[in-house]
């Protein structure tokens, strides 16, 4: 058992650090959908995605 008590702290480190990031991330691309979906309610105007413009029917 004393030999897996050094992997501990470095896997608890990783594992939470990964965590840490990934919740920035999601809360970061939360908050710019939120505020693109804000603009598109607020504008009379809103022109369509270049995507949309592309597709083909195929």
């Amino acid at each position: 058992m004393s030999r897996y008590k050094t992997f501990v702290s470095p896997f608890a480190k990783v594992f939470l650090g990964a965590i840490f990031t990934y919740q920035v991330i999601y809360w970061t691309w939360l908050k710019l959908e939120t505020d693109e979906i804000k603009v598109e309610k607020n504008s009379a105007f809103f022109p369509p995605l270049p995507w949309v413009l592309t597709v083909t029917n195929g």
